[in-house]
């Protein structure tokens, strides 16, 4: 029984992050669109001499 219930909140515990993982890159990506290309752009450019 108690294996039973470690499993389930197991279960619970990794689909709730799941969705709380979704749901933060889904707000970040409506509040900062461009942010992040900037960033890897900005970072490639000033460490590339050329």
């Amino acid at each position: 029984m108690n294996t039973y219930i470690g499993v389930c909140t197991r279960t619970l515990w990794l689909a709730g992050l799941g969705l709380s993982m979704a749901a933060g890159q889904a707000f970040a990506a409506d509040a900062f669109p461009s942010r992040p290309v900037r960033i890897i752009v900005g970072s490639e450019a000033g460490s590339a001499p050329d």
